[in-house]
């Protein structure tokens, strides 16, 4: 449950993803599952779930796609890792604002042991409008 007041506030916090193949990374796409319980005053029958995956099907409501700041080049196992700032945007409070940090470093070794993460590709920062 989220109240409009919480919305005011930026939701903020780390994320990371590890490649799962060598290559370019050029975007990641985002969605969102939606669960609708009711409130305590009036309590949903059943639980419903609204969800944007694409593994769901189709929905009007989409995916996202969000293009990094250039190409970033990585190879399997290295790890995409940042900050993630989600906001409602000022010039319409029903859109949001999407602030993302990001780097890429390259972690493990061929002995198995992870000795500390080498950057490959220092951080960048994008702003993205989600209308």
């Amino acid at each position: 449950t989220v109240t409009v007041d919480e919305l005011k506030v930026a939701a903020k916090g780390p994320w990371k993803c590890r490649l799962t193949a060598s290559g370019p990374v050029q975007a990641m796409a985002g969605w969102f599952d939606v669960r609708f319980d009711g409130s305590p005053q009036s309590p949903a029958g059943a639980s419903v779930l609204l969800s944007t995956a694409p593994h769901m099907g189709y929905t009007h409501w989409g995916q996202q796609v969000f293009l990094l700041a250039g190409e970033v080049t990585g190879a399997a196992g290295d790890v995409l890792e940042g900050k993630a700032s989600l906001q409602r945007q000022v010039r319409n409070q029903r859109t949001l604002e999407l602030d993302l940090t990001y780097s890429l470093r390259r972690v493990g070794g061929a002995s198995g042991k992870q000795p500390a993460a080498e950057v490959v590709d220092h951080e960048r920062r994008v702003t993205y409008a989600i209308d």
